[in-house]
């Protein structure tokens, strides 16, 4: 072969292996993210079409009920697991200016009860301004409690944010009594909504004169599945309501313990497939 044939095929081996060589430098970069180049972020499409699944094992709340989560990793407690979705909003002061108003930022999360995995994750929303205990889910208190990093003057890549989430236990008497919370702000999508009222509140009813019945505060109430016979337990707030996750079946509500009375006769509720059912429950004050 000729000298200069030779030369060719050899300048021509050279620019391929350099070709393939800037390519696989430019694929390690995007990962490793030093590419200078217009390489978008992973686009909030793509995070707002995350199932339950999340994208990353799961991570565990620390001693204090507290982890902090990308958009898109998923946290686990008890038999709830949250997924940030999406940054909705971040009206936060930028920290190299003075503001009358602190802002917030709002967040679009994933919540799934893994004991009831027949039941589509549900979507809220949730900010660092929400009061009191939060949301509650599946016996959990959720709040927003910090987000970094702190707001600039210019535009937040969504993939830094890290918003910091508590995940606590709530008490049957905390929801019961209304503390930080009510049966509203209880988060489901398919279920048993339903209230207590007790009566007769008078003990004696005069021609002309109300008396109606009560809201029953503080009432421990056990709702069965008829199917599978598993209980939980459940307490009216401080208007008397409730709210219960459920798939759909057949339930039974009964006093669930406490003194005699209200009482309560068992009512037995059937829970749609889509949907969720109401029930008003009339208890016997006993007073005669």
């Amino acid at each position: 072969m000729k000298p200069s044939v030779r030369s060719f095929w050899a300048i021509f081996a050279l620019s391929i292996l350099g070709i393939l060589a800037f390519f696989a430098w430019r694929e390690n970069a995007v990962h490793q993210g030093s590419f200078d180049g217009q390489i978008s972020p992973l686009p909030l499409s793509s995070l707002d079409n995350l199932d339950a699944t999340g994208t990353t094992p799961a991570l565990a709340p620390d001693e204090n009920g507290l982890v902090t989560l990308a958009l898109g990793e998923r946290a686990e407690a008890g038999e709830i697991a949250i997924i940030p979705k999406r940054v909705i909003t971040d009206s936060r002061c930028p920290k190299t200016v003075v503001c009358i108003w602190a802002g917030e930022v709002t967040v679009k999360l994933s919540l799934q009860d893994m004991g009831y995995p027949e039941i589509a994750p549900q979507i809220i929303e949730i900010s660092t301004k929400d009061n009191g205990a939060g949301k509650i889910f599946a016996g959990y208190a959720l709040r927003l409690t910090s987000v970094v990093p702190e707001k600039s003057e210019g535009t937040i890549d969504p993939v830094a944010y890290r918003l910091t989430f508590s995940l606590k236990r709530v008490s049957l008497d905390q929801v019961g009594s209304g503390v930080g919370t009510s049966s509203k702000s209880i988060i489901f999508q398919q279920g048993i909504i339903g209230k207590v009222l007790v009566g007769p509140m008078c003990p004696v009813v005069r021609e002309g004169q109300a008396c109606p019945d009560r809201p029953a505060v503080g009432v421990l109430l056990r709702i069965t599945d008829i199917k599978t016979a598993i209980f939980h337990d459940v307490m009216t707030d401080d208007a008397g309501a409730f709210r219960y996750a459920a798939s759909a079946g057949v339930y039974t509500i009964t006093k669930g313990g406490g003194s005699i009375f209200p009482a309560i006769h068992p009512e037995q509720v059937t829970v749609p497939t889509a949907g969720t059912v109401t029930v008003v429950i009339h208890g016997d004050s006993g007073i005669r």
